[in-house]
């Protein structure tokens, strides 16, 4: 079976991501369980909020702002594994909406590139 690529979102308040999110989940596209704003809260929860710590980025990501972060390019395929088994995308197109990504977006191109 082909696997998809996923739809990454993210944004901040107000700028229509949830929208984006809710549309898609709408129209099929499955994003797991998630809360009312259309986030993950395991995958947010469970793997970004601590891996932003285990880098020292605050774990909402905004205290102190995050300068340039050195990744371990080595866990990509081990926190991607993690990913995948929290969402268990159907028909494998799936997405994921989360602000934080965006401190981080340099491994999630290495883990969906």
């Amino acid at each position: 079976m082909k696997e998809h690529q996923p739809i990454l979102i993210t944004g901040i308040p107000r700028s229509g991501a949830s929208m984006i999110a809710g549309i898609l989940d709408v129209c099929g596209v499955h994003g797991g369980v998630v809360d009312k704003m259309y986030e993950h809260k395991r995958v947010r929860d469970t793997i970004v909020k601590p891996y932003l710590q285990s880098v020292g980025i605050d774990e909402d990501g905004q205290y102190p702002i995050a300068k340039k972060i050195k990744f371990d390019y080595e866990k990509a395929g081990e926190i991607k594994d993690l990913i995948l088994e929290q969402i268990r995308p159907k028909n494998n197109v799936w997405y994921y909406k989360d602000s934080r990504m965006l401190l981080f977006w340099e491994l999630w191109t290495v883990m969906f590139p």
